[in-house]
């Protein structure tokens, strides 16, 4: 299990992400490349990461995208 810095910073991590995928001035490209970086944040935590959270973050982001 993440301790809470850990938790908080992944999280952050994970806000940004979603930040700038739904940025008015993101094009697929971007959100695309925010789908990858959002991955590559959760594998990190190497299933760590409640599964919730990580279901809500990637619904958020596919919401992003289109």
């Amino acid at each position: 299990m993440l301790n809470h810095k850990e938790k908080d910073i992944v999280l952050s991590a994970l806000d940004i992400v979603i930040d700038g995928v739904s940025s008015s001035e993101a094009n697929e490209e971007i959100r695309t490349a925010g789908v990858y970086i959002a991955g590559l944040i959760i594998a990190d935590t190497k299933g760590l990461l409640e599964q919730d959270t990580r279901k809500a973050v990637l619904s958020i982001i596919e919401m992003a995208e289109h």
